[in-house]
């Protein structure tokens, strides 16, 4: 019987991973944000301020967990990353002023950016070449997983933040060990190959893996600079609606449970998409599908900004979901087959510079808006049009050349 192939069970493992991380930090954090206004009337503006916060913190981690994926591998920085995302959510349980509040979000992002999504997708990337998009595609889709237990953890949240603070970092310190160990960092390693091919598969193929370029020679391309924002003004609108779907939502005159089913449903769509793109990704142009699924979030979340009724909240989900979900993994996608695989996660890392610095902006700007206005519908509006920036200007994107370094 022919044995799994490593990198399908390291997809698997990423979609766990993911879903651990995503869920309370992400997905749920309108949950956690709502708790606390209630308990000490910070505004909304304040709150978001350290989601931005975490995203100019990216700015510096982003490069540093890229470089240090290639240097010392993928396992090694998530045992790391799980050890500090406990410490943060034991610093987060015993929260008492807005101070306590910014530095437990700063551990925590910490330890997110070195457990989670960008080394994981070094390591996918490492795994794959003919497959990338759709194992990146199917290793994000637990992105979904996490989103389906959004109810759960905010019917936790409401009835003890605290508590859910200190069982999640029970959990991640005790998943810490057997996950990290699990982990393989490339196949070459283990006397393997990419996709699972065979020696005379890859020499046939060889012309088909794409160029590999280093880090210095990839910050002098176009493409870097273009996927870099394109993927920033995607990623702000996500974001700023993951942070305030919730709050936004229960503002309409739902409930908190309401609010998050709304959240599960374009997590979830998400999630399946994020696979259906990655197989898409493998088979059409890449920007042409990036366009379609970015356009198709613009309209997504302009319209949960718009409507009233829940039936047109849920089917607006849909929508956002289907083009978030879509557009992940052919953004991430594309730098693999533009730089390669060798310096892909200090690429990765690097471009992460400019899109914190974008999404810094976002959730802070929409809180401080509603904050003025009682309103998050120009907020949204301004993302919309973002939005729709960001989806054309991928179609300006060219296949970099090989560049020398004096």
């Amino acid at each position: 019987m022919k044995r799994v192939f490593y990198g399908w069970w390291l997809v698997g493992l990423t979609s766990c991973i993911l879903a651990m991380i995503f869920l309370p930090i992400f997905q749920g954090l309108g949950a956690f944000f709502i708790a606390l206004e209630r308990e000490f009337g910070w505004k909304r503006a304040t709150l978001a301020g350290a989601f931005s916060l975490s995203r100019a913190e990216d700015t510096v981690i982003g490069p540093l967990a890229g470089y240090f994926t290639d240097r010392y591998g993928t396992r090694r920085l998530v045992f790391i990353g799980f050890l500090i995302l406990g410490f943060g959510f034991v610093c987060f349980g015993l929260v008492r002023t807005i101070f306590h509040f910014y530095a437990a979000f700063v551990i925590l992002t910490l330890g997110a950016g070195f457990a989670g999504f960008l080394p994981l997708m070094g390591a996918i990337n490492n795994w794959f070449i003919r497959k990338r998009a759709t194992a990146m595609g199917l290793a994000q889709a637990g992105i979904a997983l996490g989103g389906i237990l959004v109810p759960v953890l905010a019917s936790a949240i409401d009835a003890n933040w605290r508590l859910t603070c200190f069982v999640l970092a029970a959990v991640v310190w005790v998943l810490a060990v057997p996950i990290s160990m699990a982990i393989r960092n490339s196949p070459e390693i283990y006397g393997q190959l990419p996709d699972g091919d065979v020696v005379a598969a890859v020499a046939d193929e060889s012309e088909d893996s794409g160029p590999e370029l280093s880090a210095a020679e990839a910050i002098r391309t176009s493409a870097f600079w273009i996927i870099s924002f394109t993927h920033a003004f995607a990623a702000v609108v996500f974001l700023t609606l993951m942070i305030h779907a919730i709050p936004m939502i229960e503002g309409k005159g739902y409930s908190v449970v309401q609010a998050s089913f709304v959240v599960t449903t374009f997590t979830v769509v998400g999630g399946i998409f994020q696979f259906v793109g990655g197989v898409i990704g493998d088979r059409v142009s890449k920007k042409w599908g990036i366009f379609c699924f970015v356009s198709l979030q613009a309209v997504g979340v302009v319209g949960m900004a718009l409507v009233d009724g829940y039936p047109a909240l849920i089917a607006t989900a849909v929508i956002f979901g289907i083009g978030f979900g879509g557009r992940v993994p052919l953004l991430i996608a594309i730098r693999g087959d533009y730089f390669g695989r060798g310096k892909f996660a200090t690429i990765f890392g690097l471009s992460t510079i400019p899109m914190g610095i974008v999404q810094i902006v976002g959730p802070i700007g929409a809180g401080f808006m509603y904050d003025r206005l009682g309103s998050y519908t120009l907020a949204f509006l301004i993302l919309f049009g973002v939005n729709i920036f960001a989806a054309t200007m991928i179609l300006l994107i060219r296949p970099p050349k090989q560049v020398s370094i004096v």
